[in-house]
C-alpha cells in the first residue's frame, strides 16, 4: 500500500523538499492538517526529528492561526512530547494554551482530557503543593466522563486513578 506524502516516519532533505513541494500544490484548507500529521508522525518517531518537526509546527502556528483544530492537536503533540522528555514548563504552556482554548470555547474540546490531566500530572511530579487544588480540580473534571467503563478508555482511565491516587498522597503528606 502507497504512503501519504504527509507520513513520513523519517525526514531528510530529500523528503523535506518533496513534501513542501507536495503541501505548495494542496488544497489550502487540507494544508494545517498536512502540517499536523507529519510534525506529529516525527515527534513521535524519534527527538532527532525533533528540530524538523518544531519547523513544521511553527509554520502551523505562523501560517494557519485559524484552522483550530489543528492547531490545539498541535500544540497537545507538543506537550506530550515536552513531559515525555522531561521539559515540564514547555510542556504545560502547551497544555495551559490548549486548556484555555476549551474553556473559552465549550462546544470545542481539543483533546480536553489529554491536557487536564497532562497539567495534573505536571503539577504533581514537580510537587507544586500551592497548585494541588487546580489539580484535583483538573482531574475532578475527568470524573464524569469514567463513570462507564469503555474498553477504548481503559488506559486513560487507569492513568486517571493513578494521578488522583498520586494526588491524594501528596496532599496527606
Amino acid at each position: 500500500m502507497k504512503q501519504d506524502w504527509y507520513r513520513q516516519t523519517t525526514w531528510n532533505a530529500e523528503i523535506e523538499s518533496m513534501f513542501f513541494t507536495k503541501l505548495s500544490r494542496a488544497r489550502k484548507w487540507n494544508a494545517p492538517q498536512y502540517l499536523r500529521i507529519q510534525a506529529g508522525l516525527l515527534l513521535y518517531a524519534s527527538s532527532d526529528y525533533f528540530p524538523s518537526a518544531l519547523m513544521l509546527t511553527n509554520k502551523l502556528f505562523d501560517e494557519y492561526p485559524y484552522a483550530n483544530l489543528d492547531v490545539m492537536f498541535a500544540h497537545c503533540d507538543l506537550a506530550d512530547y515536552y513531559l515525555k522528555h522531561g521539559l515540564y514548563d514547555k510542556a504545560r504552556e502547551h497544555y495551559e494554551i490548549v486548556n484555555t482554548y476549551n474553556n473559552n470555547h465549550p462546544n470545542a474540546k481539543y483533546n480536553d482530557s489529554i491536557c487536564e490531566m497532562g497539567i495534573a500530572e505536571i503539577i504533581i511530579k514537580q510537587r507544586k503543593k500551592d497548585e494541588y487544588e487546580y489539580a484535583r480540580r483538573l482531574l475532578a473534571e475527568r470524573e464524569k466522563y469514567y463513570h462507564i467503563p469503555f474498553p477504548f478508555l481503559t488506559g486513560e482511565i487507569k492513568k486517571w486513578k493513578s494521578l488522583v491516587e498520586q494526588l491524594e498522597a501528596l496532599q496527606q503528606s
